[in-house]
């Protein structure tokens, strides 16, 4: 069921200057933000076909983003695409052909990585530059998809109790060992100009790095 946001929601997005849409677009925002993984949500009723499929087109491509504007799309850019026709230029903009609206009672949640040059160049040759794209074109942490897209999942359902979350598809080909970082108490200190007992720092840290999973929801 798609409706307005809680309270709590709107307050947090508008505190950081980001206008409220509905629940499903608020949370995909609020998880860019709170992890740094765009997300994007298709109304599934609005896909042609089962599959979805990332490619780039020969020629150029027209095609109308959510803003409403129809844009002359370069060929080689990169594609969100059903059985059938593009529903999403990656990681930039989604399309107007299958956004979450009113009517919405099924969706496909997104989450991917994309090579930043290839959406820097997209980006550049669109002068079109979205919160998603800033992060793609940047680096985003490549081993953060699924954790996005199952706290997603997590907000959703508890926002909407009656809400299903299905099937779940990972196609991960190059997955990343995570960095190993030293952490020196006397140093957490130096910087805070206060003193904090060392369990206190290391509960807040296991915390931090708890990553929401399929059997929390």
């Amino acid at each position: 069921q798609v409706s307005p946001s809680p309270t709590w929601l709107k307050n947090r997005l508008e505190a950081i200057g980001l206008r409220s849409i509905n629940n499903i677009v608020d949370v995909t925002n609020y998880v860019m933000y709170e992890w740094g993984q765009p997300l994007h949500a298709f109304d599934a009723n609005n896909l042609k076909g089962s599959s979805i499929h990332v490619k780039s087109f020969e020629e150029p491509y027209e095609f109308t983003t959510l803003d409403g504007v129809t844009r002359k799309v370069p060929s080689g850019s990169l594609f969100i695409c059903d059985d059938e026709q593009a529903v999403a230029i990656a990681g930039i903009m989604g399309g107007e052909n299958s956004e979450v609206s009113d009517s919405t009672t099924t969706i496909v949640l997104e989450s991917a990585y994309f090579d930043p040059s290839t959406i820097r160049k997209c980006s550049k040759q669109l002068s079109l530059q979205t919160d998603a794209s800033y992060r793609f074109e940047r680096g985003i942490d490549s081993n953060n998809q699924l954790t996005a897209a199952y706290r997603a999942a997590e907000l959703i359902s508890e926002m909407v109790p009656d809400a299903r979350v299905t099937e779940t598809i990972d196609q991960h080909p190059l997955p990343k060992q995570p960095l190993e970082l030293s952490l020196r108490v006397s140093r957490v200190h130096q910087i805070l100009g206060v003193e904090i007992g060392e369990e206190w720092i290391s509960e807040e840290i296991r915390k931090a790095n708890t990553k929401p999973s399929k059997t929390n929801m």
